[in-house]
């Protein structure tokens, strides 16, 4: 009867071990899992604010040098159909740039973000009396509104390369820290295999 009850308590304890071991080994997989969502969450998020801040950057290049060159122009005219389309593309992957910038977490975001907003608001202010300007003689426009255009887009520009640096340098961080956990989880310490010889 003893040795019944023992080997059935026995049994037992090692049904439960076992179905905690399965327990423990399902959490961890859980939390890697989990883990790993983030990740890609995260790399989704710095893909799209990388694409909209691309867009934003080519057609400000376009944009500059189209308003600085109708800005110089000795006649007044009409801002030409590419410089609209040009502007109306740059605005709007730079708004949304600030949209995706605020979901996605990288080094200096809340500053870069401030940064990002005021120079899309001033740079929205400088369409509209560039627009004004265009169509005025040259005589009569602000004398330095075209070097002053030219300084802002050029500091928006290089704001934009420093945010992509930013956003880039933190999928690689991301990247080598999953990379590095997963190194020394698997690493085996050479020293202490026993020798063949």
């Amino acid at each position: 009867m003893l040795s019944r009850i023992s080997v059935n308590a026995l049994l037992k304890s090692v049904i439960s071990v076992l179905a905690l071991g399965v327990i423990v080994l399902l959490a961890a997989g859980a939390w890697s899992s989990w883990n790993r969502l983030i990740a890609v969450n995260r790399i989704s998020a710095v893909a799209d604010s990388s694409g909209y801040l691309f867009a934003a950057l080519h057609n400000l290049r376009v944009d500059r040098s189209t308003t600085t060159r109708e800005l110089n122009a000795e006649q007044g005219a009409a801002p030409s159909s590419m410089l609209q389309q040009v502007r109306d593309a740059d605005m709007k992957a730079l708004k949304a740039s600030v949209a995706a910038l605020e979901a996605t977490d990288f080094p200096e975001r809340q500053q870069s973000l401030t940064r990002l907003a005021q120079a899309v608001s001033k740079l929205e202010a400088l369409h509209k009396e560039s627009v004004t300007a265009i169509g005025q003689p040259k005589a009569q426009r602000r004398s330095n509104l075209a070097q002053e255009y030219n300084k802002e887009t050029a500091d928006l520009m290089e704001l934009i390369d420093k945010i992509s640096s930013q956003l880039n340098r933190a999928v690689k961080l991301e990247d080598s820290d999953r990379k590095s956990t997963r190194l020394n989880s698997s690493h085996t310490d050479i020293s202490r295999m026993p020798s063949s010889a």
